[in-house]
């Protein structure tokens, strides 16, 4: 919890920091405005003529100063006794260009290397969602295992919630739960777990079924068996699985009722594994 608390920091962080970057550029475009237009010694105009010319240096102003940010600069801006509002803007704004740029670069290509990274994963954890608990669950548990890998799988889901997911170092994957190539794509034959923690209870069911046959198909037989920890918010349509799940008992294959109640709200999902054995229902 100390690490997710950190994180909950770090986001924060992350937000203020991008309001200051947002700030800054703003005033510098303002300083390079004021300064291409010159307007110290501007008049009303009281003409057609004066306002066109009025008009144009407007526009100028603001072309020049926006071209800052793709490093335009005018021919004569290597001159000494440039203003001072140009002087400042025609250092900070395309730095703060390059700044931005570069954290862009950085952000879509680490998020391409932990997409490429899953087929690599082994004894990892999957929660599929989507809604709010799942997203506890996941974030949880990267919390509490910082090393270890966590994949998100949803096919609907807000793009802010799931960006601030992968900036906890969740492997984020968009795809349908029904479908057997998502559980190819997030490597769940290598996978220690998987929590079908989705809103839909029938979802989770489907999903479950397909899971079974995806990992009896592929998993090794050398692996522990698969922990497949399932929610269900009905009691009558959970009592009904337990029965169902009790009598497909697979060698690879483990399966248990997720009592959120439980584990969600102590924030200790790796309860949820604690005495497989045992039903928590």
């Amino acid at each position: 919890m100390i690490v997710a608390h950190i994180r909950a920091n770090h986001r924060q962080y992350g937000k203020r920091a991008s309001v200051a970057r947002w700030l800054l550029s703003g005033i510098a475009v303002m300083l390079g405005f004021v300064g291409f237009g010159g307007f110290g010694g501007l008049v009303l105009p009281h003409s057609t003529a004066e306002f066109v010319h009025s008009v144009q240096l407007v526009l100028n102003a603001w072309y020049n100063a926006i071209g800052l940010l793709v490093l335009r600069l005018p021919k004569d801006f290597e001159k000494l006794d440039l203003p001072w509002s140009l002087q400042i803007a025609r250092l900070l704004l395309p730095a703060m260009a390059i700044w931005v740029s570069i954290r862009a670069y950085l952000r879509v290509t680490q998020r391409g290397l932990r997409f490429l990274s899953l087929f690599g994963l082994a004894d990892h954890l999957i929660v599929t969602g989507p809604g709010e608990r799942a997203q506890i669950i996941a974030r949880l548990a990267k919390a509490e295992d910082e090393r270890g890998s966590v994949v998100y799988v949803t096919d609907r889901e807000d793009h802010a919630v799931l960006a601030d997911l992968h900036s906890a170092g969740v492997v984020i994957l968009r795809a349908q739960l029904a479908e057997r190539d998502t559980y190819h794509r997030a490597n769940l034959k290598r996978a220690r777990a998987i929590i079908l923690a989705g809103n839909g209870s029938m979802d989770n069911i489907s999903a479950c079924e397909t899971i079974r046959r995806v990992a009896l198909d592929q998993r090794p037989f050398e692996l522990d068996a698969l922990s497949v920890v399932v929610a269900i918010d009905s009691p009558e349509m959970a009592t009904v699985l337990d029965v169902s799940l009790n009598q497909a008992r697979d060698e690879r294959i483990e399966y248990r009722l997720l009592d959120s109640q439980d584990n969600i709200a102590r924030g200790r999902p790796c309860h949820i594994f604690e005495g497989f054995s045992n039903r928590i229902w």
